[in-house]
């Protein structure tokens, strides 16, 4: 029993550094694009409107970064490198408010007042329809070193 009291400090360790991570797991919907820009409908979940809406954003540039928008034009995702390049200091940047000089327009679709399943928190779930210029999202990671050009 004594032996295995070595590795509780490990796994609280373990447990507090996957709760630090941010999560950008929310629902991420193709509604349009036109050529260089495509369109969403993304939700948000936080205590306030605006973290609501930061989340929505965030969710929405990580899935067109990691994930691909399913039956559209960007099917492929912009970063091929999800570990590689997850914890690259242009894409945090990104995900974590820089991504504001790449939405067109953000507009609020609907908001209602809920509570967590996963752990019981109350907050403000937003859905939010986000038009964003993928090609100069595209051209600005191609500029800072995160993907290649296309063809080199």
């Amino acid at each position: 029993m004594y032996k295995y009291l070595f590795l509780l400090p490990l796994l609280f360790g373990t447990v507090s550094l996957a709760a630090q991570t941010p999560e950008y797991g929310g629902y991420v919907k193709y509604a349009a694009s036109t050529p260089g820009t495509i369109t969403v409908i993304s939700n948000g979940f936080g205590k306030k409107m605006r973290e609501s809406g930061k989340d929505a954003n965030a969710g929405a540039f990580y899935a067109v970064l990691f994930r691909g928008i399913a039956d559209s034009r960007y099917q492929l995702p912009l970063v091929s490198d999800e570990a590689g390049k997850k914890n690259d200091p242009i894409v945090t940047g990104l995900l974590t408010g820089g991504y504001g000089s790449f939405v067109i327009e953000d507009i609020l679709v609907s908001q209602e007042a809920q509570t967590r399943k996963v752990d019981g928190s109350k907050g403000i779930l937003t859905v939010h329809k986000i038009t964003i210029d993928y090609d100069a999202l595209r051209k600005y990671l191609e500029q800072n070193g995160v993907i290649r050009k296309f063809g080199y």
